[in-house]
C-alpha cells in the first residue's frame, strides 16, 4: 500500500465543469480525435477498484462499439499506470492519456474530494461488493483524493453529456455501450435505455438519470 495517496494534494484552481453544449476542453497529448464522437472517462487513482470497474466497462463498450473514440486519462504517473493496465488484462481499443498534475482534470472541472467520498460509508461498503466481484484494491498511485468524471463528446468537440458522481461507487455507472447512426447521431443497444433531450444526440442507461432536463446537472 502506497500511504502517500492519503496525503491530500494541494488544491488547483478548478473551472466549472463543461455543460452539455459547450466545447469540450483540452486533454493531454495527443488529445482527442478530430472528427470523431468520443467518450473520455477521467479515473480515479490506478489501483483503486471502482476505478478497475470503470475500466473493465469502458473496455467491454469500446470492443462492442469501435467506432467511438474510448480514452481513459489517469493522473498517475506512467509507468505505475502502465503496469495497473496490464494487471487488469489490459485496454484494448481504449487510449490511455497521462495527467499526473492533474491539470486536465481541473480544466474540466474534477477537483479534490473530501474524506468522505472515499471513506464513506456508501463508498466502503461498496468497495466490499465489489471484493465479493472479485474486483480488489491494488497497489496505489496517485491520489484518492481527486474527482472522476466521464464526458461524452460528439463529433464536432462539443460535450452533450456528463456524469459527475457524487461518491466512489457511482462512477462504475459512468460507462456503456453506445452505437452511432448514419447521421452522426447514436442509439441504444438495449431496450434499458433513456434518450438525453438534447437533440436526442446521446443514447444512456437508464441509471444514468440526469436531475434535469436538459441533461445537466449531476447524475446518481
Amino acid at each position: 500500500m502506497n500511504l502517500r495517496t492519503f496525503l491530500p494534494p494541494l488544491p488547483l484552481p478548478t473551472a466549472a465543469p463543461p455543460e452539455p453544449g459547450e466545447p469540450a476542453r483540452e486533454l493531454p497529448e495527443p488529445g482527442l480525435l478530430e472528427g470523431q464522437p468520443a467518450v473520455v472517462a477521467f479515473l480515479r487513482h490506478t489501483g483503486c477498484p471502482f476505478a478497475e470497474l470503470t475500466a473493465r466497462s469502458l473496455r467491454e463498450a469500446a470492443a462492442e462499439h469501435p467506432e467511438l473514440d474510448w480514452v481513459a486519462v489517469s493522473h498517475a504517473r506512467a509507468e505505475p499506470t502502465a503496469r495497473w493496465r496490464e494487471a487488469i488484462g489490459g485496454l484494448p481499443g481504449i487510449r490511455v492519456l497521462i495527467d499526473a498534475d492533474r491539470v486536465h482534470y481541473a480544466t474540466w472541472g474534477l477537483g479534490r474530494t473530501s474524506v468522505a467520498h472515499f471513506l464513506g460509508r456508501r463508498s466502503l461498503s461498496d468497495v466490499a461488493w465489489l471484493a465479493r466481484q472479485g474486483i480488489r484494491n491494488r497497489h496505489p498511485d496517485g491520489t484518492r483524493w481527486q474527482a472522476a468524471g466521464t464526458f461524452a463528446i460528439d463529433e464536432h468537440g462539443v460535450v452533450r453529456w456528463r456524469h459527475l458522481p457524487t461518491y466512489a461507487r457511482s462512477r462504475t455507472r459512468s460507462v456503456a455501450p453506445l452505437s452511432r447512426r448514419n447521421q452522426g447521431s447514436f442509439r441504444p443497444s438495449s431496450s434499458s435505455f433513456t434518450t438525453c433531450p438534447l437533440r436526442n444526440r446521446y443514447t444512456f442507461p437508464a441509471s444514468w438519470k440526469t436531475t434535469s432536463p436538459s441533461c445537466r446537472g449531476r447524475t446518481r
